[in-house]
């Protein structure tokens, strides 16, 4: 999305000849949207801006704003996060441009509801998948770790606390990050803002790449896994949970069921890969349907070998402690997949 009209409006007159000028190179008065813009946008428009044309150096920005733009801290509002505060400890800190995600979690009504999941408040106890996620992982003991899409860091702890080296936890949220980095003492353990979906890995730095429930979100998810790819050492291991394709493949979830009182789930378009929207907790959820096969060649052309393919399904113990799950027995809700880099 591009910029120019967000500075406008608090000072429209000033600005015109800058929009006049912006315009004729093609940016949309349409693309305008905020009334009253953060000082970490302007500071990127400012930035952009005296790159169109020396003129626009007669804005009124004050030296507070030019000051913030030098060291801004970044603030995650959904829309930009080009500007942040490199971490001091850490020889090889990602990089990231632009958000091109949806950051849904950091919206107030969505996260107070997230919180109260299970895998939330548990941890990696609340989440009936981890046990089978668990056992694909290699052993910890000296690894360096990336976690992407950390969340609450409740993976990154466990990594530290099976003996891993040094462990990145990388997500976009600001709330969820905060959360983390207060359960967390461990300066083994590092936290960094970024969007998934542009972030440039540092080459051969990590034994083990892990992620859960982040990839189906990412709309570039090819670029990040080749980044994977380079950042694994050889003989690397990535192990990773996305919700499974038979799940996100409906254009309208749907279980029916029949007179008979046998479940459906109907799945549509599974063939169309692209964006889902939908309702949880909030409207407007947008998340990335792929089918198995593009999973599976992602991982082929990134040059890494498929070691683990798992539709999960609880036990029969499971069952019969958690009734409710039989509903994974119509149609899996993850997939869990493992592939090591030779």
């Amino acid at each position: 999305m591009r910029w120019c009209e967000k500075l406008i409006r608090s000072d429209s007159h000033r600005h015109l000849g800058c929009i006049a000028m912006a315009q004729k190179r093609g940016y949309c008065r349409n693309e305008v949207h905020a009334a009253h813009t953060s000082t970490q946008t302007l500071a990127i428009i400012f930035n952009e801006t005296l790159s169109l044309h020396k003129s626009c150096s007669e804005m009124a920005f004050s030296s507070h704003h030019l000051s913030l733009r030098m060291g801004l801290e970044k603030r995650n509002s959904g829309q930009l996060t080009g500007i942040v505060t490199q971490q001091t400890n850490t020889a090889a800190t990602p990089v990231y441009k632009r958000n091109m995600s949806q950051n849904i979690y950091d919206q107030r009504e969505f996260f107070e509801n997230y919180i109260k999941l299970d895998r939330q408040t548990k941890g990696l106890d609340g989440a009936p998948e981890w046990p089978r996620l668990r056992a694909m992982l290699p052993d910890l003991k000296g690894a360096r770790v990336l976690d992407l899409g950390c969340g609450f860091g409740w993976f990154s702890r466990f990594a530290r606390s099976e003996g891993a080296a040094h462990v990145h936890g990388i997500d976009l949220s600001a709330k969820m990050l905060d959360k983390a980095r207060s359960m967390t003492c461990d300066d083994a353990i590092i936290y960094e803002e970024a969007d998934l979906d542009d972030l440039t890995l540092p080459e051969a730095e990590y034994d083990v790449v892990f992620s859960s429930l982040a990839f189906h979100y990412l709309a570039l998810l090819p670029s990040l896994m080749a980044e994977i790819s380079r950042s694994l050492k050889r003989g690397g291991r990535l192990v990773f949970s996305v919700e499974h394709p038979l799940f996100t493949a409906p254009t309208t979830p749907s279980m029916v069921t029949e007179e008979t009182g046998r479940k459906v789930w109907l799945v549509d378009a599974y063939q169309r890969e692209g964006v889902r929207m939908r309702t949880w907790f909030v409207e407007g959820v947008r998340k990335q349907h792929r089918t198995m096969g593009s999973y599976i060649n992602m991982l082929l052309n990134s040059g890494l070998r498929l070691t683990d393919f798992v539709e999960w399904c609880p036990s029969e113990e499971e069952l019969a402690s958690n009734p409710g799950w039989d509903v994974e027995l119509v149609r899996p809700t993850f997939l869990l997949m493992g592939a090591k880099k030779d």
